[in-house]
Order: structure tokens, then sequence, then C-alpha cells
């Protein structure tokens, strides 16, 4: 399985750099979460501290809206993460990932006739890498490529998942890139923020290439899967197959969504939220007993109101049934 060699080598520099931990940024649709780890020999990871920012109103299905206060907010959620791991160092280097409703994801071929059969460097293949992300911006000029996974190679009609060594040759040397890309204005804010907040972004990853490494089994990644992703103002499919992403689809629906419907029984937004996590189900044959929950009302005529907990999965039910087949 070819992986992301760049962005490896950019962690194994930063544990070396900052010596104890690497931390990361999610930008998420609607808030910031950062975490803070520790790589172990083998590759995994142990995990020191995660923060969230209890703001919101900067960020929008995944969209930077107010880049002053996601400038701020990345100062802020860094420094309560240092503070959660008892650090004194001022965390200056993160990596990030984001995902939200611009995400795409393309296969973009890149071929190279050498005229004669010669050794494949490693030059060679960066510069291939390099044009698949440039071939974005040609095709879809308000767009910008920031991650380029190599899906295989061709090495004169020989096709192969693994990089080519130096040792190997070839007349005709062909690539397939899955690239993902969303708006330059999109990418231009993510930036203007770190730069703002005086922070380095490492590397940014598209949140489906994570997620993949996080949650699935080889075999899952191989063999065909997918993971649908419930975020707070949207959710995501992404689809696997061959050890890649193979396709991102967004609808423009996530919890937000759903505490708001529970907020139409005439209860507050934080009410809501505490009714759908605590007593909530995805529909209301997974309840076992019904419960009637007394609570505060919004409307002033009627103070205080009781709600079963069988209306409450009948909500939801009707919002996640909008989400997945819509």
């Amino acid at each position: 399985m070819v992986r992301l060699s760049a962005a490896n080598k950019s962690m194994r520099k930063m544990r070396e750099e900052q010596k104890t931990f690497v931390t990361a940024v999610d930008f998420g649709s609607s808030a910031l979460r950062a975490a803070a780890a520790i790589q172990n020999e083998d590759g995994t990871l142990h995990i020191l501290g995660v923060e969230e920012t209890g703001k919101r109103g900067y960020i929008k299905s995944g969209i930077i809206t107010n880049s002053t206060d996601a400038s701020m907010q990345l100062g802020r959620i860094l420094l309560l993460l240092a503070n959660r791991i008892h650090t004194q160092e001022d965390i200056q280097a993160t990596f990030s990932s984001i995902g939200g409703r611009l995400l795409q994801v393309k296969n973009v071929p890149v071929k190279r006739n050498l005229l004669t059969k010669a050794y494949i460097t490693k030059k060679l293949l960066d510069d291939m890498q390099k044009e698949s992300i440039e071939k974005i911006s040609e095709s879809y000029p308000d767009m910008i490529g920031f991650n380029s996974e190599p899906v295989r190679y061709i090495l004169d009609d020989v096709a192969q998942a693994e990089v080519p060594t130096s040792t190997q040759k070839a007349q005709i040397l062909q690539a397939d890139y899955n690239v993902f890309f969303l708006k330059k204005e999109t990418w231009d804010k993510l930036k203007g923020s770190f730069d703002r907040a005086c922070k380095d972004m490492k590397y940014c990853w598209a949140k489906p290439i994570p997620q993949m490494t996080a949650l699935l089994s080889e075999t899952d990644s191989e063999e065909g899967c997918a993971i649908i992703d419930f975020g707070a103002q949207t959710t995501t499919l992404s689809i696997y197959k061959d050890n890649y992403c193979q396709s991102v689809k967004m609808v423009p629906f996530g919890g937000d969504h759903i505490t708001r419907d529970l907020q139409s029984l005439q209860i507050s937004f934080d009410t809501a939220e505490k009714l759908k996590k605590g007593f909530g189900y995805a529909s209301p044959r997974y309840i076992k007993s019904v419960q009637q929950l007394r609570m505060q009302s919004t409307n002033p005529n009627n103070p205080s109101i009781t709600i079963d907990n069988t209306l409450i999965a009948h909500v939801i039910k009707a919002r996640l049934d909008e989400t997945v087949h819509p």
C-alpha cells in the first residue's frame, strides 16, 4: 500500500524537534478540535490530551467564515491543549485536517516518456506527484490541490501498487494519483488563520485519509467499504477501495440540525442538545421502555412541558432518514 511518505517524514521530523509530542488540529464542520500525542516507534500514537473550542460561528459546514475568530480560537485551543498536557512549551507547529462542504477528490494520471530505459529516481517521482496537484489548478482555476495520493504506477505497461525503487528501470512511466482539492478561497482562509495566530501548519490532510488509517483494517480498505462521518453541520460519506479513498460525498445536514428539530418542541437549544445526547435513539424501535421527561419550555404560556423519549427518537429518525437517503 502506497502512503504519504512526505507527511510521515514531516511527522518524524516534528517529533524529533519537539522531543516529546506531536499535535494536530481538526477543522470540523462547526468548531476546532486539537490533540497531542506521543508517536511510538511502531508508528502508533499514545494520546496525551484532547481539547475542543466551545465557541461557534466562525466555521460553517467546514468552511471558515471569519478568519479573525478562527485564528483567535486556534491560538486559544493550542494554549488549552498545552495546559491539558502540562507542558511549558508554546505549541508553535501543528498538523491539521480539513473536510467540509467543498472537499473533492479526483483521479489524476501523470505520464513521463524517458525516451530510453532509465532508472526511476526519487526526484522524478516527486516531480510527477507535484504535477498531479498542479493539474487540478489548471483544470479548475478556482480550486487548489493539497493532498496527492499515488494509487498505482505503470512501468512500460506493467502495473504495480508499490512505489518504484531506484533499482527499477522504465521508458514509459505513468502514475495515477487521487488528488484532494477545495476552493482556493477556503485554503487561503485556512492558511491565513495559522498566519494570524503565528502558528506553523506542518502538513494538512484531507480528513478521509486519517479516518481510513484510524478506523479501517487493511482488509476493509482493500476490499471496499464506506465511512459515514456525522458532523455538527455536515455528514460526509467516504468510499474506500484498493486501500484508497475513491470518492467523497457530503450532505449539509448534521447533529446541529437534529438539535434544532428538537428545539421546535418549544425547548431551548441547550436543552435539546442534552436530550439528544442523553436520551436520543436513532429509531423508536431501539427504545426498551418509555420515559416521560419534564423540562422547562420556551413558551411563556406553558412554562414546563413533558416529552417522552419515543417522540425524541421519531424526530431524530426523521432527520437521519433525510440525511442518509437525501
